[in-house]
């Protein structure tokens, strides 16, 4: 009997240490050791599996290229990916526990107080485009989309936020802008010299 506390002890122990390939094998007498052995085995297995999601999970969180907050109930920040890091600086424990509101460029309107009655409309949507202020201080321009994140059984747990970083859109706006301004002037100009020319 202690032999095999001691094999389930030493189990349980890898299971904790995040090692599930190991099984206790089943005896040809079924008996209640069987029954909890296998009970055992099949704890490893829902371990396993939840450990893989998790990890899964987790590597589509990190690689997406737009920043993701994951906002609590009350709207202050639980979890960032790698590419809100990336593109302000800011460490995650410098934003955790924090608002997105915090990131906002002075006088710009808060982003929680139009948040909430937005997603409580059908269907819950969310836009809008602001400037977060990065750690060194510039003005980062994003379009930030948001939706309600639910557990298995539909409960509100929390929101997802999304901000993409509109740097080169409005880069490739303002030389579209300038082409046009430029374009008009070389057009005024000739216009200009051919009426003098047509004159003299």
């Amino acid at each position: 009997m202690d032999k095999e506390i001691r094999k389930i002890s030493n189990l349980l122990h890898d299971y904790s240490l995040g090692n599930f390939s190991r099984r206790l094998p089943l005896s040809a007498r079924l008996d209640e050791w069987d029954a909890i052995r296998a009970g055992i085995n099949m704890l490893g297995e829902e371990l396993k599996a939840t450990t893989i999601s998790r990890d899964y999970f987790n590597s589509i969180f990190h690689s997406v290229s737009d920043m993701v907050f994951v906002l609590d109930k009350s709207a202050q920040i639980s979890d960032v990916n790698t590419s809100v890091q990336t593109q302000l600086g800011y460490a995650t424990e410098q934003l955790i526990g924090k608002t997105v509101d915090r990131l906002l460029l002075p006088g710009y309107p808060s982003l929680i107080a139009s948040l909430f009655p937005s997603l409580k409309k059908a269907p819950p949507c969310f836009q809008r485009e602001t400037f977060f202020r990065a750690a060194t201080g510039a003005a980062v321009p994003v379009t930030i989309s948001a939706g309600i994140l639910t557990d298995k059984r539909k409960r509100k747990k929390g929101i997802l936020l999304m901000a993409k970083d509109r740097t080169a859109q409005v880069q490739t706006e303002n030389l579209i802008i300038r082409t046009i301004i430029d374009t008009q002037e070389k057009e005024r100009q000739r216009l200009a010299k051919d009426l003098h020319d047509s004159l003299g």
